[in-house]
């Protein structure tokens, strides 16, 4: 009696051990799911570089909502802010989106963007000419089915940095 006992624990025992033998000598990693990667939405950075257009800037700082309207004269733009869409290409005969000197407007109320400015006197507004940089997040979906600029969603603009030019 006692042997059969015995050998229905080792049974059991082997058959609880095989598959933990075959997940050991994979590495102990798991990969996922390789066939649906493809198809999910990450959030990229977004940065535009240029001149401030409009003289008096002054930025809603009261409400977290920032109503402010910034507008600037395009100098340099990250690749996904250039496939994007939101920027328009200025000079077609070449390849890739060519953005410097054109205009990009920040006019979202609904973006919760952090003002910071640099190098400014006290009591000193932001004038036209002055260097903006914006950044934030995109939405970008790796569907190869979707054209490029279609890939990307609207852009949460979180920090608008305002520096002095004198």
């Amino acid at each position: 009696m006692k042997t059969t006992r015995i050998t229905a624990v080792l049974a059991a025992a082997a058959v609880v051990a095989v598959p933990v033998a075959a997940d050991a000598h994979k590495g102990g990693r798991h990969h996922g799911n390789h066939g649906k990667h493809g198809k999910h939405v990450v959030n990229k950075g977004f940065v535009v570089t240029g001149n401030l257009k409009q003289n008096g800037f002054s930025p809603d700082t009261a409400d977290p909502g920032n109503q402010a309207v910034v507008e600037i004269t395009v100098k340099n733009a990250n690749k996904h802010a250039r496939r994007s869409g939101e920027l328009g290409d200025q000079n077609a005969s070449k390849k890739g989106v060519q953005v410097r000197g054109g205009t990009y407007k920040l006019d979202n109320d609904d973006d919760f963007f952090r003002v910071v400015r640099s190098g400014y006197e006290p009591g000193e507004e932001p004038g036209e000419g002055d260097k903006v940089r914006i950044t934030g997040k995109i939405p970008y979906t790796r569907d190869k089915s979707l054209t490029v600029s279609d890939r990307y969603g609207e852009p949460n603009i979180r920090r608008v940095k305002l520096v002095d030019s004198d």
